[in-house]
């Protein structure tokens, strides 16, 4: 399954913008209205690997949250002190 994940995966990275939307639309439907090629590649491989590799949507949420509040803050006076 992995060999076949990596194809799929490396076949995205040679894509253009016009096959990444065309390739977004016959998995999921209409595609995000994206012009950067680049985030339209990654978002598309990661929600593909994503449902290949079994990462349940409630667990990246909490991964997302717990990221979100783990950002360190600017101007910490400690640190300035270094």
């Amino acid at each position: 399954m992995s060999e076949n994940l990596d194809h799929v995966v490396a076949e995205i990275g040679l894509m253009d913008l016009e096959d990444l939307r065309a390739e977004w639309r016959r998995r999921y439907g209409a595609p995000p209205p994206l012009r950067s090629m680049s985030l339209l590649r990654r978002l598309l491989s990661w929600r593909i690997q994503s449902e290949v590799l079994g990462v349940s949507t409630q667990l990246r949420a909490r991964r997302f949250d717990a990221l979100a509040r783990s950002k360190p803050k600017v101007g910490n006076s400690e640190s300035a002190r270094d």
